[in-house]
């Protein structure tokens, strides 16, 4: 995966974030779809993480971006 997440390819940091998700890193896994811009597989990997601190954090990036559509699918997805 740490070759992956340095791949040139969007979809190689993609399958990168996946193993990192896998292996329940999902800060890692977080923080490399956001960089990507992937945004909905950030929002899945929250959910699927079950921590609510990771959420929290991730609604907090939508804000401070100004992001309201991702902010309200996070919502959706998260809680």
């Amino acid at each position: 995966a740490q070759k992956l997440e340095k791949h040139e390819l969007v979809e190689m940091r993609r399958i990168a974030a996946l193993v990192y998700k896998k292996n329940k890193k999902y800060k890692q896994s977080i923080d490399l779809s956001k960089h990507d811009k992937m945004y909905r597989d950030a929002m899945e990997t929250a959910r699927d993480s079950g921590n609510q601190e990771l959420a929290e954090s991730l609604l907090r990036y939508f804000v401070e971006a100004n992001m309201k559509e991702c902010f309200a699918a996070c919502l959706f997805t998260c809680y």
